[in-house]
């Protein structure tokens, strides 16, 4: 995980990527684990680095 944090009691790990790059299988297998413990997980690039604004937003408003 390239980024983990924890916002407002909410577990997140980030794995960012470069253009299409794709997480390694050790990397899925580590964002499955942080998932399955109720954690938040991203890959952003890019194109997508709005998801996190949109993430804290859905923990913001209690949705999560």
């Amino acid at each position: 995980m390239d980024i983990v944090c924890c916002y407002r009691g909410q577990f997140i790990g980030i794995e960012c990527k470069a253009g299409t790059n794709k997480p390694t299988p050790l990397q899925e297998a580590e964002m499955s684990k942080i998932r399955q413990a109720q954690g938040h997980t991203l890959v952003v690039n890019e194109l997508n680095i709005d998801d996190v604004q949109r993430l804290f937003a859905v923990i913001d408003k209690g949705s999560i």
